[in-house]
């Protein structure tokens, strides 16, 4: 881990992006904030009732401030909550309390850092 690039042949070379004017803009690899959820998984049968839906969230620019879950493709959000440690460019995991009626649905996150 290091606080600037190191230049390396993989980073060069796999990192960058030709602009539409045909020079290269270097680097691509900030990552954002993100999210994603790790169970209940794709594929996984449940049972219907109490599940707790668990994840991980993550930023290159700083610490996790707060992850959402949607159990309902996105119409409504629910504020998880965040397990400790949270500290910045660390994976942070995350979860909240669900009663599954049983009906198929999409479930969601979404990420916000302390950049906003």
């Amino acid at each position: 881990l290091g606080t600037a690039p190191f230049m390396t042949r993989e980073e060069t070379s796999r990192y960058t992006d030709l602009m539409p004017d045909g020079k290269s803009r270097q680097f691509t690899f900030v990552m954002e904030a993100k999210s994603v959820i790790t169970s209940p998984s794709g594929g996984q049968r449940i049972e219907p009732g109490f599940v707790e839906i668990r994840g991980l969230a993550w930023s290159g620019l700083g610490s996790v401030r707060a992850v959402d879950v949607s159990a309902d493709g996105g119409r409504t959000w629910h504020p998880t909550q965040l397990q400790a440690p949270v500290l910045p460019r660390c994976h942070t995991r995350f979860r909240f309390g669900w009663h599954w009626n049983g009906d198929e649905t999409i479930i969601q996150s979404r990420c916000t850092d302390e950049t906003g």
